[in-house]
């Protein structure tokens, strides 16, 4: 009775890590568009939120040579100034990357006058590598 069991259990684990093995597999692309999105909210929060440090932070080492924490509050001062406060981000949609493995984040930014839509693109290491508007 003992040895049946044991064969069951073993015959269940080895379900479960296949199971497991199949899940990872569907959701790797998945989870590599949620990690771009989601760098980019977080660094475009940072920036609604008046907290330019930790945007900087977000910024690949090569945005970090050219843009100061100043820089990005004067570039927020500037699009509230023109724009209108800021009421809201909204996710549009990502542009995967194929030869430069940069993914590019659409997301609209809702303000009081006018809306803009910020293309921010995501490197490898998901560092905000550039952002524009658009």
């Amino acid at each position: 009775m003992s040895k049946r069991i044991f064969l069951i259990m073993i015959s269940a684990f080895a379900v479960l890590t296949i199971l497991a093995a199949c899940q990872d597999e569907s959701t790797e692309e998945e989870s590599a568009d949620a990690t771009a999105e989601e760098t980019a909210e977080v660094f475009l929060n940072h920036l609604a939120e008046d907290e330019y440090e930790e945007a900087c932070d977000l910024l690949d080492e090569t945005m970090e040579d050219e843009i100061a924490a100043s820089d990005l509050e004067e570039l927020w001062t500037a699009l509230n100034q023109q724009f209108g406060d800021h009421i809201e981000f909204e996710y549009q949609n990502t542009e995967e990357g194929t030869d430069d493995d940069f993914d590019l984040v659409f997301i609209d930014s809702h303000h009081e006058k006018e809306d803009i839509t910020f293309r921010v693109t995501i490197n490898e290491n998901q560092e905000v590598a550039g952002f524009f508007l658009e």
